[in-house]
């Protein structure tokens, strides 16, 4: 059987589908004459009894990974930096071996020569024996591995060849939660008031406000504002690999946001024209890198702050919303994220607010005291 496929980019593919030994097989091709041949070479192995997949090799299993990525919508980022990943580690390592015959004890031998592998050849003053690889680094490897082996599990890809996960048995690596920063109050207040009279003025407020994604805020359109109800519908966000809008966030869910003063003052006044909000000073279309890379950059420069990355700012929303007494789970509602865990990563917490919370139980000799007129005062 053969089913036409359309994806959401427009390319079309063609679903191969064959039932050998009680399993479905599926497999998807560019043209249907490859998909019937396909079909048909199963077929024939079928009758004659002859092993469906003598040999499931790497490049198979990464194949398979990449349709199941494009179909499901996944962000060109995050299909770029597998691709990279794929043909800079795993592939090196597995070459073409017989994925199923692969022992769990190879697969913790993969992890261990990441562990070890140097990232820069030449030694430096900060890394006299090279940098090697970090934790969150070889996580990623094991989370890529572990995400091919489900989709041959669970889809059936390739018959009967794998039956279980192997990395699921491999524990991941701790990680430091350091990579990204955020700003104090007196940085942030700082920062806006040095580019109160800038052109950018706007999307700064959008983005400390709002916790928006770069590529999100980039993309604001005038329809997606509900000036009446003050609320912000999120469902596009900026493609820099395209160099287009794609109607679709990263995470593939439509989310609202609430529109506070800051945000109703800058961000109104541009909602005349239903448009793109946001463009270049001299009126040409902006784009996520060109703020990341020059914009920003030269406006920390100015107000004598210290450059945190533009996604920094989505940083510092998310950690003063939960040291302003916020909750996790709305927080993960608010910045679009699937997994909880996600989310964990972007509520840092300053100094100050950890010193304030250790004083909310005290003990002193038998007693526990609990400030309670402390606690009403976060809420």
């Amino acid at each position: 059987m053969i089913r036409k496929i359309t994806n959401i980019d427009g390319t079309v593919r063609y679903q191969a589908r064959v039932t050998v030994l009680g399993q479905r097989l599926f497999k998807k091709f560019e043209t249907r004459q490859a998909a019937a041949e396909w079909v048909n070479k199963m077929r024939f192995k079928r009758d004659t009894k002859t092993p469906c997949f003598q040999k499931v090799i790497i490049d198979d299993m990464f194949n398979h990974y990449l349709e199941n990525a494009k179909n499901k919508g996944n962000a060109i980022s995050t299909i770029k930096r597998a691709i990279c990943t794929f043909k800079t580690h795993l592939k090196p390592f597995y070459n073409d071996g017989d994925m199923a015959k692969v022992t769990i004890q190879e697969h913790q031998a993969l992890i261990s020569c990441l562990r070890k592998k140097k990232v820069k050849k030449k030694p430096t003053e900060e890394f006299p024996m090279g940098k090697t690889f970090s934790n969150a680094s070889v996580n990623r490897c094991r989370t890529l591995m572990a995400t091919m082996f489900n989709l041959a599990i669970t889809q059936q890809t390739f018959g009967n060849a794998f039956t279980m996960n192997p990395f699921l048995a491999i524990t991941p690596m701790k990680e430091m939660n350091n990579r990204y920063k955020y700003w104090d109050a007196t940085s942030i207040h700082q920062f806006l008031k040095s580019e109160q009279d800038s052109h950018y003025y706007p999307l700064w407020i959008l983005i400390l406000n709002t916790g928006l994604r770069v590529g999100e805020a980039v993309a604001v359109h005038g329809e997606q504002v509900d000036c009446f109800a003050d609320i912000l519908t999120v469902d596009r966000i900026f493609c820099m690999a395209s160099n287009s809008i794609r109607h679709q966030t990263k995470s593939c869910q439509l989310r609202q946001l609430g529109i506070n003063d800051p945000v109703k003052r800058s961000l109104y006044p541009l909602v005349k024209h239903n448009g793109r909000l946001f463009v270049k000073e001299d009126g040409d279309l902006l784009r996520s890198d060109y703020l990341i890379k020059t914009v920003f950059p030269r406006a920390c420069k100015k107000a004598g702050v210290k450059c945190i990355g533009l996604h920094g700012l989505r940083h510092t929303y998310a950690s003063h919303y939960m040291m302003n007494g916020g909750n996790l789970y709305d927080l993960q509602k608010f910045l679009g994220h699937s997994n909880i865990s996600t989310t964990e990563r972007y509520a840092h917490f300053s100094r100050l607010h950890i010193q304030k919370q250790s004083n909310i139980v005290g003990f002193e000799g038998n007693v526990i005291r609990v400030d309670f007129k402390q606690q009403e005062a976060a809420l």
